[in-house]
């Protein structure tokens, strides 16, 4: 689905991680200026583990030390997916920097207005360019993030711009989200979230 906030047949790009550019603006604490007329915005694919519990090989040869023993995989990774009841999509939480502020604070920031979520940063995903509905480049750089509270999460508050959030499973949330860029977003979550 085409995204309602970009003209008809705008043009996407998708590179892997924030390039030098946003590498600089972030260490710099704000835009680079190699593009003034560029939009930078900053988000975050949010993600969690599911926990399952199983005895592990050895507790089951002793007996006596029946132990849970976690065990976690890349499919048992939920994702934070936010709706947007402006333009009736499912996205991942993003939103542009304010003067003065770094990627790394932006995208921070983004995530606990849109979600109520402290999030730690995790590694660089993407940065993702495209054309907005005024004609204007916008380039969203995008993190791997955690919940800083853990399972202790905030319960959600409703806003104007944000009407729900859904955990998901990877598969299930490249389903639900309108846009293919966040598809890809979520598809680099995949090779950075460490395995256990």
């Amino acid at each position: 689905m085409e995204d309602p906030t970009q003209p008809e047949g705008s043009e996407h790009g998708f590179g892997r991680g924030p390039g030098r550019a946003a590498d600089a603006a972030a260490d710099a604490g704000g835009s680079d200026g190699l593009e003034p007329d560029l939009i930078e915005a900053a988000g975050g694919a949010v993600w969690r583990r599911r926990s399952r519990f199983t005895l592990g090989e050895r507790d089951r040869e002793v007996e006596s030390h029946r132990q849970p023993v976690p065990v976690v995989d890349v499919d048992d990774i939920e994702v934070l997916l936010v709706h947007r009841p402006r333009y009736g999509d499912w996205t991942l939480p993003k939103g542009k920097l304010e003067p003065g502020e770094s990627l790394h604070a932006a995208a921070r920031r983004e995530v606990r207005e849109e979600t109520g979520l402290d999030v730690e940063l995790g590694p660089a995903l993407a940065a993702v360019t495209y054309t907005d509905h005024r004609g204007r480049p916008k380039c969203v750089s995008y993190w791997a993030m955690q919940p800083v509270a853990g399972d202790r999460l905030p319960p959600f508050r409703p806003t104007d711009e944000i009407d729900e959030i859904r955990w998901l499973p990877l598969d299930e949330a490249r389903r639900r989200l309108t846009y293919e860029t966040d598809r890809r977003v979520v598809d680099a979550l995949r090779w950075v979230v460490p395995r256990s």
